[in-house]
């Protein structure tokens, strides 16, 4: 039996975490994590690195979030030497410009994507993700 793929989203955004949880639902062999705050996502990540939790395959990321920029948050997992390579991180930015593209990959992200505005498009971002 073929294990499920655990993707998360960090977003103060319950509109998009809940858009994520519906386009996840659809996809077979995934499970949705939906954190909406950073602190709380760090916990995870702790939990991942203690074996509480699976290693997600892919953790999607707001840049603009409450308490520290998504760029940081990034950068503060990739700097434990468990999450170095995975799992597969990405920004998403609802306005993305080459500054922000630039500082994303220097931060260790995966990817950088501006916030799609069709179901489909969120669907391809997710799989594109996990590598289908």
């Amino acid at each position: 039996m073929e294990q499920k793929k655990t993707i998360i989203a960090v977003d103060n955004d319950d509109l998009h975490l809940n858009l994520m949880r519906h386009i996840i639902a659809r996809l077979p062999g995934l499970v949705f994590v939906g954190i909406n705050e950073e602190t709380l996502f760090l916990d995870y990540m702790n939990g991942v690195e203690q074996g509480v939790h699976p290693m997600p395959a892919s953790v999607f990321i707001d840049i603009n979030l409450p308490s520290m920029f998504g760029f940081e948050l990034v950068a503060r997992v990739r700097e434990n030497p468990v999450f170095a390579t995975k799992p597969r991180l990405v920004l998403l930015s609802g306005f993305l410009d080459r500054k922000r593209a630039v500082l994303a990959m220097k931060c260790g992200s995966d990817a950088v994507e501006e916030k799609p505005l069709e179901i489909q498009q969120w669907e391809a971002m997710i799989k594109r993700s996990i590598g289908e």
